[in-house]
């Protein structure tokens, strides 16, 4: 739960092994992105992004380095400002 004053924790059980399993997949994703920021690993994001499930259920591959490509670039006029 959140509030006005931080996060509460709360706890719900075990979660049926389907639902961890998904899950999962996504956290990687999110792991995977934060370790390629933290490291300034282009590579490393453009590999988190091939395995996001949505943009990897929409694009093949060589258009999602592509996307990443134009992306990064995108954001070289914020970083040098």
């Amino acid at each position: 739960m959140v509030d006005d004053t931080c996060v509460h924790p709360c706890s719900v059980g075990e979660l049926p092994e389907q639902c961890a399993a998904l899950f999962q997949t996504n956290i990687n994703v999110q792991r995977l992105t934060v370790k390629s920021i933290l490291e300034q690993n282009c590579e490393a994001a453009i590999h988190a992004a091939m395995l996001d499930p949505l943009t990897s259920s929409k694009l093949a591959m060589r258009e999602i380095r592509s996307m990443m490509n134009e992306m990064f670039s995108d954001q070289l006029e914020f970083i040098n400002s």
